[in-house]
């Protein structure tokens, strides 16, 4: 810092404890732009005076610390306004002639002191403000004066809210994740006692609660010694691996910054994207598939004799609502997914440890022997067996398929990509109800049942093989440390060898998620700043079953057959619902990212509570007006009325009961967040599957009063309390529940710094944007011909 005509104060005196010997600066000009006249004698800062001045002014500027603060990982501060002076300088741009000044005057006192300062990712904020001077001094800097002069009082030393230590007496850190300061006693006292922090190496702030590691996220402030020597031989390794690895990439290494910016990414749609997409989301053709057959195969005459009597012998007066009300036929059904519940929780593991294939491999000869088994049963237990390995398919299917989907499409399809999970699950429904009417709908086939249940096989043997033969997906390999495989991958994916912002953050994602086991990820899941997203899975997960959609495709044969239209009718009926299940998929895959996701979930939900009202109002008056047997045109129109609300489920809740709770995960409690939503769906899957023909039977048509009271409730709960996350990057998705108007007060503090650290990452992209443009990559040379 210069000031004119007086005591010269360089940028790094501070840290230097000294100022700088000054003769020949007669010429050079002041870091404000004035003249430095004279010759100024070497000054040394007593101990003292240095450890508190340190904590007040800016390392870079040598100007009083202002508001946003910023520290580097060599536990400096600065003042974010000079950080962001020096990246616009060393890309050519300057707000005036004495900015330029200021620049040349850093680079000629300070050497190559910043150079670990290449972005904005390079410094995070830290939540300190220096105290004011005492005496209400107002100069940043106090020196002893060796002709004598009165010193301006020092600033009060920052003190340690936990300890109440002084910074000028005792080491201090910063939390990177949320830039809280806190003296190294406080910090390791928590660590040793169990308080915020673990064995795992993961501990939350004793001020916000977020998440950090404390081997790696823990930043000493102003090191001394062979600690900081230790830090600037780091920094030293830093740049030369990053030197290594653009001359080894044949191009330039990419800044943090450069690679978290989504424009960066390179690539396209290709057909080997497409032929991988079709062949993982066979995993939804197994999902679909025993929905869409298990219904029609239970309103088969012959399966009900030989499996399940009681309901085959009930009189021909049974009040047709409770025509198939058994509880081991309420368990045939529902035991899938209690099945896929529990399997969830291993094909968690599975998938991170051992990669994406091999959990599609187990899930597909989980499938292809309950498929077997439940083809060949000759007693019930038989086939409750095969339900259960059935549902251990399922639920390795549908933890790794959309994981391993949104892994492999390039970033603008992923929503649409993602959706052909879905779409699969769709085309399974209504593939098995053509089975169904095939072999027992026209040929009155009495085994064929046994043909229905059987073809199972087809969509676990096609996933069988896609994990055997499909690519692993580049995010599993960089977690299993084969990063240069997952390159090759990745460019095959995109068509492209330009890949390395997308690898980057990759990786990026990779080590962050490692800091965190799957522990620390159920804990923090439970943290304020976190819980939003917890409480929103939930609810979707949960909310998603009680539209009765389930219930509805799994029953809706045997609710026709109850309603006189006969078995050839029930089925054909059932295959016109199934092919309007999959159009109107196909609409919301086209239209998801267009209109957004909270229109589509109000607008189905509308449509769905419209549709059932409609439908129970009808069988309440019609239904005993023909003698409990409805005719031709009334059964047309609970047709019509049953295919709106399917409509209106399939392009809202059906895909985005999925997709929404798959985007909505932070990294930190990703693993725990799609465990909870997969567990809470499979579970309520279950409840709903087991109750509904007792309902059916209890509350007759006041049933779908009872789930369009549901579908209200959800979708006043989707308008009110859940943010728009169309176009939104899976990074800033948490930046969208501090901005909402209630999750914003449910996070308290936490939420500003979600936002304040969100700008930080924006500023920073802007910067590291405009120091490429200033110092674009040569071009490569050619080598020497060879002969």
């Amino acid at each position: 810092m210069g000031l004119d005509g007086g005591t010269i104060i360089s940028r790094n005196d501070v840290l230097r404890r000294s100022c700088a010997d000054l003769n020949n600066a007669d010429t050079s000009r002041s870091t404000r732009g004035g003249a430095i006249r004279g010759v100024h004698k070497r000054r040394q800062l007593d101990a003292k005076t240095a450890k508190v001045t340190q904590w007040s002014t800016c390392a870079l500027s040598g100007e009083r610390l202002a508001a946003p603060i910023v520290a580097c990982f060599l536990g400096r501060l600065y003042s974010k306004a000079a950080v962001l002076e020096l990246l616009l300088a060393r890309a050519g741009r300057f707000a005036d002639e004495a900015a330029e000044h200021r620049f040349l005057n850093q680079l000629r006192t300070a050497g190559d002191a910043y150079d670990h300062i290449t972005s904005l990712h390079d410094v995070f904020t830290l939540q300190y403000e220096p105290a004011a001077a005492e005496a209400g001094a107002a100069a940043p800097v106090a020196a002893s004066s060796a002709e004598g002069g009165a010193d301006p009082e020092l600033p009060a030393p920052y003190t340690c809210p936990i300890t109440q230590l002084r910074c000028d007496r005792h080491p201090f850190a910063a939390l990177r994740p949320c830039g809280h300061v806190f003296s190294e006693r406080a910090l390791k006292a928590l660590a040793s006692g169990g308080g915020s922090a673990g064995s795992t190496g993961a501990a939350t702030c004793p001020t916000c609660v977020t998440a950090y590691s404390t081997a790696d996220d823990v930043v000493a402030l102003f090191p001394e010694g062979q600690e900081l020597e230790h830090l600037s031989a780091l920094f030293t390794q830093h740049q030369e691996a990053s030197a290594s690895s653009a001359m080894a990439g044949g191009g330039v290494a990419l800044s943090r910054a450069s690679a978290l910016n989504i424009a960066d990414y390179e690539g396209r749609l290709t057909w080997y994207v497409m032929i991988v997409a079709l062949i993982a989301s066979a995993g939804g053709l197994l999902f679909g598939y025993d929905i869409g057959i298990t219904g029609g195969v239970e309103s088969m005459a012959p399966f009900n004799e030989k499996f399940f009597p009681e309901v085959a012998a009930a009189p021909p007066s049974t009040d047709p609502y409770c025509k198939y009300n058994d509880q081991k036929l309420q368990v045939f059904t529902s035991i899938l997914f209690l099945a896929g519940m529990f399997s969830s929780f291993f094909a968690g593991y599975v998938t991170r440890h051992f990669g994406r294939k091999m959990t599609m491999t187990i899930g597909g000869l989980w499938f292809l022997a309950g498929a077997g088994l439940n083809a060949g049963a000759r007693h019930l237990w038989m086939l409750i067996i095969g339900r259960l390995f059935l549902g251990f398919g399922v639920g390795f299917a549908n933890q790794v398929v959309p994981l391993y989907l949104s892994e492999m499409a390039p970033f603008k399809y992923r929503g649409g990509l993602n959706m052909l999970f879905q779409l699969a699950v769709t085309v399974g429904i209504i593939v098995a109800q053509l089975i169904n009417w095939g072999v027992y709908g026209t040929n009155k086939w009495d085994e064929g049942w046994r043909l229905s249940l059987g073809l199972a096989g087809v969509p676990a043997v096609i996933l069988l093989l896609g994990g055997l033969l499909l690519p692993e997906s580049p995010n599993s390999l960089v977690e299993r440390g084969h990063v240069e495989r997952a390159r090759t991958i990745l460019e095959r994916l995109r068509g492209t060898s330009r890949v390395d912002a997308e690898l980057a953050d990759i990786r990026e994602a990779s080590d962050a998620a490692n800091k965190f086991t799957l522990r620390d990820s159920w804990r923090i899941m439970f943290t304020r700043p976190y819980s939003p997203m917890l409480v929103v899975t939930a609810m979707i997960a949960m909310l998603q079953q009680w539209t009765g959609i389930n219930a509805i495709m799994f029953y809706v044969p045997v609710i026709f057959s109850s309603l006189g239209t006969g078995a050839e009718g029930a089925l054909l009926n059932t295959v016109i619902i199934g092919a309007v299940n999959v159009v109107s998929t196909f609409v919301s895959i086209l239209s998801v990212d267009k209109f957004g996701r909270k229109f589509l979930f109000i607008e189905g939900g509308i449509q769905m509570i419209a549709a059932q009202i409609t439908t129970g109002v009808v069988l309440a008056i019609e239904f005993p007006k023909y003698n409990n047997v409805l005719p031709t045109h009334v059964s047309i129109g609970v047709l019509i009325v049953i295919c709106v609300f399917v409509a209106g489920f399939a392009w809202s809740w059906g895909p985005l009961g999925w997709l929404v709770p798959s985007e909505i995960q932070t990294l930190e409690p990703r693993a725990a967040g799609m465990s909870v939503a997969v567990t809470i769906n499979f579970l309520f899957s279950f409840v709903v599957g087991q109750c509904f023909l007792n309902m059916l039977c209890t509350m007759k048509w006041g049933v779908f009063i009872f789930f369009a009271g549901w579908v209200c409730l959800m979708t006043l709960f989707v308008a009110f309390f859940l943010p728009e996350t169309k176009g939104v990057p899976v990074e800033r998705i948490h930046v969208r529940f501090a901005k909402h108007w209630f999750w914003r007060k449910w996070m308290g503090p936490a939420a500003q710094e979600i936002i304040d650290r969100d700008a930080t990452r924006t500023a920073s992209r802007k910067a590291a944007q405009l120091e490429t443009a200033a110092h674009p990559a040569p071009p490569p040379t050619a080598g020497p011909a060879v002969a």
